[in-house]
């Protein structure tokens, strides 16, 4: 599989040319592929290259690791985006509740007659600051979607039910 990437490196250390930490992938006799790092150095003798030293290292277990700090990167970088947009979410929420605790505080025990125009405007000012808030949390909701559905790539289409289940 890597024969003529092997071939190629041979040829370059030939001209004098020393190769450091080319990956290659190797097939056992077993058919397994295993990825190695391959160093090769040319060896002079009056000038001319009469040897080619090579250092051939198993590096699959190296490789493992490094895509399990990867994973673990991104899911730390995910931690990161869930705690900012839980704070993100968490104040206009707390905002709200808030406003609804004032409200009701406020206004429970009163009849609805004895609620002025100063009163009613506090009322309505409240309940739209409340809107705003949550239309804010609703926007943040919505920029999540539409962030995870293009990581994962799905775009908003419709069909048929029926016809998918008929074909």
């Amino acid at each position: 599989e890597s024969l003529g990437q092997a071939f190629k490196t041979f040829l370059r250390v030939k001209k004098g040319i020393a190769v450091v930490g080319e990956e290659v992938v190797l097939i056992a006799k077993d058919k397994m592929r295993i990825l190695v790092e391959v160093t090769t150095s040319p060896i002079y003798k009056q000038g001319k290259v009469v040897q080619i030293h090579s250092v051939i290292r198993d590096i699959s277990q190296r490789k493992h690791e490094e895509e399990l700090l990867l994973e673990a990167e991104k899911a730390k970088s995910l931690r990161d985006v869930i705690s900012g947009m839980t704070y993100e979410l968490q104040y206009p929420l707390r905002g709200v509740f808030q406003y609804c605790q004032n409200l009701l505080d406020k206004y429970q025990e009163r009849p609805f007659e004895y609620v002025g125009f100063k009163e009613y405007k506090d009322i309505f000012a409240t309940l739209a600051e409340m809107r705003n808030k949550v239309k804010h949390c609703f926007e943040t909701t919505e920029k999540l979607l539409i962030l995870n559905k293009k990581k994962i790539g799905i775009q908003e289409k419709s069909c048929s039910a029926n016809q998918v289940l008929k074909e």
